[in-house]
C-alpha cells in the first residue's frame, strides 16, 4: 500500500462524525448557559453610596400649591426614608400639584458574561403611612388624590433602559366631600420583590452601576376643595441579588 494513501485513510478515520460533533456542542452550549444562569452575585449593606433626586410640578398659583419631598438615607445600614406632603389652601376651581421622590443605595458591579440583567431585591418595611385630609370649601367642588410607593432598580448603563418598579403600596381618592384617610400596610414586614429586569443588554466585562432604592409618587389635582396630603415609606435594603442570563 502506498504510505501516503495510509496516512490519508488513517487521517480520515479519525475525524468525529458530523451528528456527534452536532451532540457534543449542543450540550457545551447547554452547559454554559447552565453555568452563566447560576452566576448569582448578592449584596448587602453597607453600600458603596447613596442618591437622592426629587422633582415637583405645581399649577401657577403657587402661593395656594406646594409639594414638599423629604428623603434620609443610610448607606452602612441600607436605610431610607421618603416623605412627600402635598398641600392646597384656599383652592381655586383647578389647583394641582405632582412630586416625585427617589431614594436609595448604588454599589458598582461587572457582568461576568453578556446579557440581560436580573435583579431581586430583599428588604423590610421600617414604615408605610398614607395620610390625607380634604376639606370642602363651597359650591360645587371635587378632588382626585393618589399615593403611591415602589422598590425601584436603575441600571446606570448606556445600553440599558431607565428604572424598572415593583409598587409596594397606593393610596386612592375621588372625593367631593370633606374627608380623612389614616393607613398602615407593611410596617414591620418583610418584603421580596420578583425578578426585575431592565430593557437591554450589557456585554461580558461592562462596569457599571446598579441603584436600588424606593419611589414615592404622589399627586393631587382639586376644585375647590384644600388638600393636605402625607406619604411616609421607610426601607431597609437587606440584600440585592444580581444575575446575567
Amino acid at each position: 500500500m502506498n504510505p501516503e494513501s495510509e496516512r490519508a485513510d488513517r487521517t480520515e478515520s479519525t475525524e468525529i462524525p458530523a451528528n456527534v460533533r452536532e451532540t457534543a456542542d449542543r450540550l457545551i452550549r447547554a452547559y454554559e448557559r447552565e453555568m452563566q444562569e447560576s452566576l448569582e452575585f448578592t449584596f448587602w449593606p453597607p453600600f458603596a453610596s447613596g442618591y437622592r433626586s426629587s422633582r415637583c410640578v405645581r399649577s401657577p398659583k403657587a402661593y395656594r400649591v406646594d409639594g414638599y419631598p423629604e428623603a434620609n438615607l443610610d448607606v452602612l445600614t441600607g436605610g431610607i426614608r421618603n416623605r412627600i406632603y402635598l398641600t392646597v389652601i384656599d383652592a381655586s376651581d383647578l389647583d394641582l400639584v405632582h412630586c416625585v421622590l427617589d431614594t436609595g443605595v448604588e454599589f458598582p458591579f461587572t457582568a461576568p458574561a453578556a446579557g440581560t440583567l436580573q435583579i431581586r431585591v430583599d428588604a423590610t418595611c421600617g414604615a408605610s403611612r398614607h395620610e390625607l385630609e380634604v376639606e370642602d370649601e363651597w359650591g360645587v367642588s371635587d378632588s382626585s388624590t393618589v399615593q403611591q410607593n415602589f422598590i425601584m432598580v436603575h441600571v446606570l448603563h448606556p445600553d440599558v433602559g431607565g428604572p424598572v418598579t415593583a409598587e409596594t403600596s397606593r393610596l386612592s381618592c375621588n372625593t367631593d366631600v370633606s374627608t380623612y384617610l389614616l393607613k398602615d400596610v407593611l410596617q414591620g414586614q418583610a418584603y421580596a420583590t420578583g425578578i426585575l429586569s431592565p430593557e437591554g443588554q450589557v456585554a461580558s466585562g461592562d462596569t457599571m452601576v446598579i441603584r436600588v432604592g424606593t419611589r414615592s409618587d404622589d399627586a393631587t389635582m382639586t376644585n375647590d376643595m384644600e388638600i393636605g396630603s402625607t406619604s411616609t415609606f421607610e426601607w431597609t435594603i437587606k440584600a440585592v441579588h444580581v444575575r446575567v442570563v
